[in-house]
């Protein structure tokens, strides 16, 4: 099922962060390329919100299409838990900007990495999934690069990232030559999706880059992060192949739990704040592709939407706020207590909240998602299931050794600095509410973008029939 819009708001809303990024690359200033950004990450975020609050269960298209021979096919559209990562994509774009240093060339970044992320989830021609891809490799590696000494840190997002679109485009290539013949997906398409996902979302042994990313652009690194792009070609291949991904599916599931565990532990044994929440991020962000290749049900494929708005809504409000403290005194140790809370209270409540939320503060988005997709495979994968709520435990206890040793503490002489600006805190504040309203409002909000009544998109029990879902 699938419901074809009147205008082209797909369309505008990909274009739109493009022609921005255009804008501001071109502003004299960096308040003005900040402006030129807000006025188009604004509206792109309001178009994204009412698209998964009215799209329903199918998909939703631009009228616009591409020939073939059933018909004109539409180039671009959006199924519920694309629509949910549009939400999220716009909105830590939107956040980012908004608390960016005001320079033209990080802002017009930012509004690429979004035209990017927004193109490879609406894309439903290969092409402008795999332009989505690179469009988005292509800014994160030259945001690694422009960070102090960040030319190593880019060469491996590029080699790493590069690796993974090669395999994306390999693996679309293969599903297309097979074509709708009924043979299953050989070897070479099955190994090339676990690549390009596995690489994509950070999995281990495919993870160094995403912590040189976070260490070289926190802002960029959200935005990149939280597109999910893995996750969203995984929901398309399994959607199209349900039954014939099993050897992929349990590699990936397994590739996820073990990135989740080591994650965790990684992030234990970390002095630098960037690693440490590197590390987090990367172990939080495992139970998505973990839930989508493992747990089974209505609920599940809901648990993926909210775990999915938790992850990224939150885990930007925490490389924003370590941004912000890192531009203002440099980078900090966690092996000493910095004191910030007396300086910085507004951040330190807003980080704290952000962190907890994160890794499910009851009431939140993660917590709801984080419920949902372990009781969908606690069943079937007990152990696993076990290895992640000792995951998000570990994560817990970095969550407050982070805000504790930031905070907390004698006050050091540090240089004197001021709390959050009107537009850091308004980004921080934005992401809060928006973490915690999808949780509260979790019910409501799966129903109204039709998730629980689309259930294939997440894997059925072995035998099961697999309904039709709503991908393209």
């Amino acid at each position: 099922m699938s419901t074809t819009l009147l205008l082209p708001w797909l369309a505008a809303l990909v274009a739109g962060p493009a022609l921005g990024a255009t804008i501001a690359r071109r502003c004299t200033s960096g308040r003005r390329a900040r402006a030129a950004g807000l006025a188009v990450a604004g509206p792109c975020l309001l178009v994204a919100a009412l698209l998964l609050a009215a799209g329903g269960a199918g998909v939703v298209t631009d009228p616009w299409g591409w020939p073939t021979e059933a018909g004109a096919r539409p180039l671009l559209g959006l199924d519920p838990l694309g629509r949910a990562g549009a939400v999220v994509v716009a909105a830590v774009a939107c956040a980012a900007v908004a608390a960016a240093p005001p320079r033209a060339a990080v802002i017009a970044r930012l509004l690429w990495l979004e035209a990017g992320g927004l193109l490879a989830l609406a894309g439903l021609h290969p092409t402008l999934v795999v332009g989505g891809w690179a469009l988005t490799l292509g800014v994160a590696a030259r945001e690694a690069a422009a960070a102090p000494g960040g030319r190593p840190g880019a060469r491996v997002v590029l080699a790493y990232q590069g690796a993974a679109l090669a395999a994306l485009a390999v693996h679309l290539a293969a599903a297309h030559l097979r074509g709708a013949s009924g043979a299953p997906p050989g070897p070479l398409e099955l190994g090339a999706l676990v690549v390009a996902v596995a690489g994509r979302q950070a999995l281990a042994p495919l993870h160094s880059w995403a912590l040189a990313l976070v260490e070289g652009g926190p802002g960029a690194a959200a935005t990149f992060l939280g597109a999910q792009l893995g996750t969203a070609a995984l929901l398309r291949a399994i959607d199209a192949d349900g039954p014939g991904l099993a050897p992929a599916l349990a590699a990936l599931g397994a590739l996820s739990v073990a990135t989740a565990l080591l994650g965790a532990l990684l992030g234990l044994a970390q002095r630098s704040p960037r690693r440490a929440l590197g590390c987090l991020l990367l172990s939080q962000g495992a139970l998505i592709p973990a839930g989508v290749t493992l747990a089974h049900g209505p609920a599940a494929h809901a648990g993926v939407v909210l775990a999915w708005l938790g992850h990224g809504l939150a885990g930007a409000g925490l490389l924003l706020g370590l941004d912000a403290i890192e531009r203002r005194l440099g980078p900090l140790d966690l092996a000493r207590y910095a004191g910030l809370s007396a300086r910085m209270p507004r951040l330190g409540a807003l980080f704290l909240v952000l962190g907890l939320a994160l890794v499910a503060l009851p009431g939140s988005a993660a917590f709801c998602g984080e419920d949902l997709l372990i009781g969908g495979m606690i069943e079937a994968h007990p152990f696993a299931s076990a290895a992640l709520v000792v995951a998000a435990a570990t994560n817990g206890y970095t969550v407050l050794r982070l805000a504790l040793r930031l905070f907390w503490g004698p006050d050091r002489a540090l240089p004197p600095v001021g709390d959050l600006l009107g537009l850091e805190r308004a980004a921080l504040t934005g992401l809060v509410v928006a973490a915690l309203a999808a949780g509260l409002l979790a019910q409501p909000l799966v129903r109204a973008a039709g998730v629980d009544a689309a259930p294939a998109s997440t894997r059925p029990p072995e035998g099961a029939p697999r309904p039709h879902g709503s991908g393209p």
